[in-house]
């Protein structure tokens, strides 16, 4: 009810937003109201605006109102936001030449015509509405920005794209005829404007139809995928084959019948089957492609599949036409494909799907074949001509500018004849900027070598991103997912990987998989995973120092019950704000999206574990914690993400957390995000802009829009002994801790805290942790694993910060504890450093799965101990030390001096 502001006639701005509120007749007598906003509330009549001629700005988004005829002469008017709402007719608005912005998205709207006469507009969005022609706009003056994700329109005018004044236009999810996807701007794009102009400027020193396209193979691993790939490339059949891993990428011409003088180029991609990879499938599966979804009796009746003594998960056919839905879109012709198919006999009529799940797809056949046999070849054949035709008339026959398609087959070239080489000699796995500039230069009819490399990377023939590895340009796919996937074979490292919490450093996966890469190529593999989400830096690199950045894949975090005694320190058994998020598909990647988000920022400021994350966020004084939920009843593959937050400004983490998860979910192909995350009424309104210059900024260093730092504690302090188990240190620790008690200080030592049947690796992982540890120094500590990892973990988590590493520790250093000089301290270093290499020697020589889990964590901590071991010691030995018991407690306790 807003009857109590009828009188309040110097009133000048209402927000009713989010309320129950139905009727604005009590705001007829506001004559100097300027902006009011109505959004997500019972309004569906303007009607009593009717006469405020002062009012600049209406906002009347998610409600009923359907007609804006008492508008029309509010001349006033700057800015009306009608989304989400039952408008379908803007001609009320053709008089008003003081509007400057619209937003009609989600709306009935599919005339623009009213609007040509609008000489102030500068920025309409009509996103998902019914608008088919963007011609209207093309003689409006002041335009500079177009929203149009997802409208019926076939083609847009070159005069608008052409338009001097416009600066921005974001066009997705639309069939344009003749433009290929790639050149719009998509999920993860911003403004396609310039790609567009560069386009149509190639296109008119001569064009050429774009004959090829991607073909992407789905389906549970081991049923067959790898073999129908060969058969189409021409090869044999392979009987005893490895199972794919991660993605396998080559090309064929697709030869059928012989009236094709220029036959399409099938770039065909051999997607892994095993659960763990899904998530990175989906960073491919944006393009014009044509969709095999592949399935056998068995591999439906069986959740898993055992190969080579490990097991993987199976998925259901229709967890993967819902993944080819929900990535590839409704537009992607499909072909379901029963493989395995020797005889008749095996052959089942229909797929073990129903019909629903069919129905979305405009193309869609049912194919039996036996790849061991190239039984059924000719109908295979003949339904891949007929999806490349139908995905053709779909977006008309697409065009490239000549230049553009000679610099294309010319690195396809390049990379075609530098696969015959041995591996020691190939060229052209990764070429420099300069050398794509000037292979454009030599080609000619190519405007823009920038807008070219990026259409190229949106087409997946190459791989680039312009602030990585000084402008590389990766041309050989395939040898590069090769080696990022190493990290995913459970037969190489994904063991010790897990192990290790998912951490890893370039020199690690130097010593157990990258050992025929240079350091240069694994930086560009790590640049590469980063960029594509597989990883985040969780500490930073120090060269000063000699540290290396460590990097955390959220694929390989353990689980929840592994962290959970580390969690009490960031959460508190008390939620004040929650939302829970039901998306209608898993949406591969997404969690990992997530995951790796929060670690960009927060490094080794936050928890993370298998499917979930926590942290603590100073900027508002509040934690922050997203797990995922178990699927409803009845919803297999549904994802459910819960973000929960406690103390200080909870709500206003939470609001700002939904912002950037429904960004990264409109990333990930979720439709309709909105419908699950409601930004606030003060967001929405900047909801496009905050997007887009997400989209561009989300790689650039610093970009820190959260302030993750260690949760406060309310525990009281922690105090810790690490010695090695010889008579004097013993003792020394017994008398230390019996004078503790005596004053009620507790001291967490092995003989008191470590259980029978407890790991000691855990325990030691409890010492690190805490406020104030005892170091009794000895011959023995100095060469014992278990004392070094101890000493190397406090120092870790002091954040490697010399200052607060001596804060935290009180040494005491026995007689044959020999480190007082420079030569005594090397030879220490020098001691690790020789057990690392012979470790590492033999991990090199017969792989890293003769190691065991615990052991391998040992051996990647002995080159950290060979490196900073001397200047751990050499910085306690620059302090001055206790040199008795009584200092040592003193001194350790923080207690008053004796007099």
């Amino acid at each position: 009810d807003l009857t109590p502001l009828e009188n309040l006639t110097s009133l000048q701005s209402i927000d009713c937003s989010h309320s129950q509120v139905s009727v604005l007749s009590t705001l007829v007598n506001l004559a100097f109201l300027q902006s009011i906003d109505c959004s997500h509330s019972q309004v569906s009549d303007l009607s009593a605006l009717v006469n405020l001629a002062s009012l600049q700005s209406i906002d009347c988004s998610s409600t009923q109102v359907s007609d804006l005829t008492p508008l029309e002469n509010l001349t006033s008017l700057q800015s009306i936001d009608c989304s989400h709402s039952q408008v379908s007719d803007l001609s009320a608005l053709e008089k008003l030449t003081s509007l400057q912005s619209i937003n009609c998205s989600h709306s009935q709207v599919s005339d623009l015509s009213a609007l040509e006469g609008l000489a102030s507009l500068q920025s309409i969005d009509c996103s998902h509405s019914q608008v088919s022609d963007l011609g209207p706009l093309i003689n409006i003056p002041s335009l500079k920005s177009i929203y149009s994700h997802s409208i019926p329109i076939r083609s847009i005018p070159a005069k608008l794209v052409n338009k001097s004044e416009l600066v921005g236009l974001y066009i997705s999810d639309i069939p344009m005829t003749g433009i290929p996807p790639e050149i719009l701007s998509g999920n993860s794009r911003g403004s396609c404007l310039e790609s567009l102009r560069s386009h149509y400027t190639d296109l008119s020193v001569g064009s050429v139809a774009l004959p090829d396209i991607k073909f992407m193979v789905l389906g549970n691993g081991r049923i067959g995928k790898t073999q129908i790939c060969r058969r189409l490339r021409g090869e044999d059949f392979e009987e005893d084959a490895d199972s794919t891993h991660g993605i396998t990428v080559t090309s064929a011409r697709f030869q059928r019948g012989s009236a094709t003088a220029n036959p399409p180029l099938l770039h065909i991609w051999d997607f892994g089957g095993q659960d763990i990879y899904h998530g990175t499938h989906a960073l491919f599966m944006r393009s014009k492609a044509v969709f095999l979804t592949v399935w056998t009796p068995s591999s439906e009746e069986r959740s898993e599949h055992e190969h080579r003594g490990m097991v993987f998960r199976n998925h259901r056919l229709d967890y993967w036409l819902e993944m080819v839905r929900q990535l590839g879109g409704k537009n992607s012709p499909v072909l379901v494909i029963q493989t395995q198919c020797d005889t008749v006999a095996e052959e089942l009529r229909q797929p073990p799907v129903p019909d629903l799940m069919l129905d979305p797809f405009g193309f869609c056949k049912i194919l039996h074949y036996s790849a061991k046999l190239d039984r059924g070849r000719a109908a295979l054949d003949e339904a891949i001509d007929e999806a490349i035709r139908w995905a053709n008339q779909q977006q008309g026959d697409l065009k490239i500018g000549a230049g553009r398609l000679r610099v294309r087959r010319r690195l396809e070239t390049l990379r075609e004849e530098d696969t015959l080489r041995p591996p020691g000699e190939r060229k052209y796995r990764v070429i420099k900027k300069e050398f794509f500039v000037q292979i454009c230069a030599e080609e000619g009819g190519v405007s823009n070598p920038d807008h070219l490399i990026d259409y190229l990377h949106e087409c997946g023939v190459v791989f680039h991103r312009s602030h990585v590895f000084e402008n590389a340009i990766i041309l050989d796919q395939e040898w590069a997912l090769e080696a990022i996937y190493t990290l995913f074979n459970r037969e190489k490292c994904w063991r010790q990987l897990r192990q290790l919490k998912g951490r890893f450093t370039q020199s690690l996966l130097a010593s157990l998989v990258w050992q025929e890469y240079e350091e240069d190529e694994q930086a560009l593999f790590i640049h590469m995973m980063k960029s594509a989400g597989i990883c985040f830096v969780h500490r930073e690199a120090d060269a000063g120092a000699g540290i290396e950045a460590e990097y955390i894949a959220p694929d390989l975090l353990p689980e929840l019950a592994t962290v959970q005694e580390e969690l009490v320190a960031y959460w508190q058994n008390e939620v004040s704000e929650e939302k829970i998020l039901d998306f209608p598909f898993e949406y591969p990647g997404l969690v990992r999206s997530v995951i790796a988000r929060i670690g960009a920022n927060a490094g080794m400021n936050a928890l993370y574990w298998k499917e979930g994350v926590c942290g603590f966020d100073r900027r508002t004084q509040s934690a922050i914690r997203i797990d995922t939920l178990p699927p409803k009843d009845g919803k297999p593959y549904q994802l459910r993400l819960r973000i929960r937050t406690q103390r200080g400004s909870a709500k206003e983490l939470l609001e700002q957390s939904l912002e950037w998860i429904s960004q990264l979910a409109r990333q990930s192909g979720c439709e309709n995000i909105d419908k699950l995350v409601e930004p606030a009424a003060r967001q929405k309104k900047e909801r496009v802009a905050k997007e887009i210059q997400y989209y561009e900024d989300r790689e650039k260093p610093g970009n820190k829009e959260l302030d993750f730092g260690p949760p406060p504690s309310s525990v009281a302090k922690t105090y810790c002994v690490s010695y090695a188990w010889t008579k004097e240190s013993s003792e020394i620790v017994d008398q230390l801790c019996a004078n503790a008690a005596a004053q009620n200080i507790e001291v967490i030592r092995d003989k008191t805290h470590l259980d029978l049947g407890e790991r000691i690796s855990k325990f030691m992982n409890r010492l690190s942790e805490g406020d104030r540890i005892f170091i009794i120094l000895s011959e023995k500590y100095l060469s014992s694993p278990f004392c070094m990892y101890e000493l190397f973990e406090v120092w870790r988590q002091s954040k490697r910060d010399d200052e607060s590493f001596l804060k935290r520790i009180r040494i005491y250093r026995l007689p044959d504890a020999k480190i007082g000089t420079l030569i005594e301290r090397l030879e220490i270093g020098v001691f690790w450093k020789k057990q690392y290499e012979q470790v590492e020697a033999l991990i090199r020589e017969h792989g890293p799965e003769i190691i065991g889990g615990t052991d391998f964590n040992r051996y990647k901590l002995m080159k950290d101990f060979a490196l900073h071991v001397g200047d751990l010691i050499g910085l306690a030995m620059d302090t001055l030390q206790p040199q008795t018991i009584e200092e040592l407690e003193s001194f350790g306790f923080d207690l008053p001096e004796k007099d």
